[in-house]
């Protein structure tokens, strides 16, 4: 699944837009997201979400519809703001690396739509906090600036 360990960042974020029960909530993280979770994924995290108090749950005929929290909104609240102080550092940084107007349309627009980099999002973070680390400790900006040029020529390649 493309979002593991990211999905219950989405559950809530679609929780938070309307109540679902467990199917539609699938099916409208499959329309979202392109990739439908199944049964087995879903249910256990909306028990996990439950047991958290982000997500309550309530019978209606013979399905569960589940709704957030005050405190799942708070939760959700606090990713998405680490979400936006971590692109607001990777921009600072791409900024002082190699400052670009096409660079920073692409970082308003991933902080437009976050799924873009959800994804991906832990495997960025730890290539920033190398890179952070390279530019706090080693001054070799142009070491780094020719690293990154090689890394982006062999990204656009894929």
């Amino acid at each position: 699944m493309m979002f593991r360990g990211h999905l219950r960042f989405f559950v809530l974020n679609a929780l938070g837009e309307q109540d679902l029960a467990g199917y539609s909530l699938m099916k409208k993280l499959g329309e979202e997201l392109g990739d439908k979770p199944s049964p087995g994924t879903i249910y256990p995290l909306l028990e996990q979400l439950k047991r958290e108090n982000l997500v309550k749950c309530k019978d209606c005929k013979r399905k569960k519809v589940y709704s957030i929290t005050k405190k799942g909104k708070d939760f959700l609240k606090q990713a998405q703001a680490s979400r936006d102080e971590f692109l607001e550092k990777l921009r600072k940084m791409q900024s002082i690396i190699h400052p670009n107007k096409q660079d920073q349309m692409v970082f308003e627009m991933i902080k437009k739509n976050p799924r873009m980099i959800n994804d991906i999002a832990p495997d960025v973070r730890l290539f920033m906090n190398a890179l952070m680390h390279k530019l706090a400790v080693e001054h070799n900006k142009v070491q780094l600036k020719s690293f990154l040029k090689e890394k982006t020529k062999e990204l656009r390649s894929l």
